[in-house]
């Protein structure tokens, strides 16, 4: 029976596969692929791939002589992901439907197996324990994780109203719901107790290292185009997210304060992209610090 439901339920396609491709630039990929110790990998798994964007990016980073895994449980992602590799040729990537407790491969399989923003979704331990299996004597596992304990933003911007907030508080307890049945976050951990596993396991040689995400859309390097972009994802992002728990939980909210929710997300953007348009800055900005961890067999 296929799975879909952490891209009906949590995160879309869309939402996924555009954050990552704004998050994934050319300089942090440098960054993140010498943490995880994969330059010189030719049979490289990432486990919990989502829509494929960090497969991809893997890609264009790495050899082509390189072949990459991409697996996940959920079907409309894996199946985005292949109709990704048939349209654009990519011929060393494949991807497979799976669990990333119980993974379908033989014991030393990869060079190096990875994952981004998955570890706190599993239980660690087993989940470190399947990748040791299945990863090489000498090859390395990483994990990609998000601190958002951590995370700063900017206090001065275009917030929500309070009418807004009363809306987005009454599809917040649905969306508690779903996280509560799903496991979201459920396994997130202290980074020493993740080193401890790592060690626990059997890992030699950890590393332990960290990249900051940041988002700052008047930042004179972005292009208008990418400003553009950054804000039209959000905006995207949040609509999906409204709609798709009001489709789940059709009474979480009256047609009327839908329609009102939806009036006041589109002036709160509306106002972001006249800004951008009369070049007036707001100086808005996120920096969220993810941990990367990373252990030889």
């Amino acid at each position: 029976m296929e799975n879909r439901n952490w891209s009906e339920r949590v995160q879309s396609i869309y939402s996924l596969d555009t954050s990552r491709e704004l998050r994934f630039t050319e300089n942090k990929m440098k960054e993140i692929i010498e943490a995880i110790r994969i330059k010189n990998a030719r049979n490289i798994l990432e486990i919990g791939c989502g829509t494929g964007t960090f497969t991809r990016k893997l890609r264009e980073k790495l050899s082509l002589d390189s072949q990459i895994t991409g697996i996940d449980m959920d079907s409309n992602f894996i199946n985005y992901c292949k109709m990704r590799a048939e349209n654009e040729s990519l011929n060393n990537i494949q991807y497979t439907e799976g669990d990333a407790l119980s993974l379908p491969f033989e014991n030393n399989t990869f060079d190096a197996c990875t994952s981004h923003t998955v570890i706190e979704h599993v239980p660690n331990k087993k989940f470190l324990e399947e990748q040791y299996r299945v990863c090489k004597r000498g090859g390395y596992v990483s994990i990609l994780n998000v601190r958002p304990e951590l995370a700063l933003n900017s206090k001065d911007n275009i917030t929500l109203t309070t009418r807004e907030k009363v809306l987005m508080n009454k599809i917040e307890l649905y969306k508690k719901k779903v996280k509560d049945d799903l496991n979201v976050g459920k396994y997130f951990n202290d980074p020493q107790n993740i080193l401890r596993l790592f060690e626990e396991v059997g890992f030699r040689e950890i590393h332990f290292d960290t990249v900051n995400y940041i988002s700052c859309i008047d930042d004179y390097r972005n292009s208008y185009k990418r400003k553009r972009l950054i804000i039209e994802s959000e905006y995207e992002s949040i609509l999906e997210f409204v709609n798709m728990i009001i489709d789940k939980k059709e009474n979480a909210l009256t047609f009327k304060e839908k329609d009102e929710l939806i009036s006041l997300i589109n002036e709160r953007y509306v106002k972001k992209i006249n800004m951008l348009d009369k070049n007036e800055r707001l100086w808005d900005f996120n920096i969220s610090p993810m941990i990367i961890i990373s252990g030889r067999k």
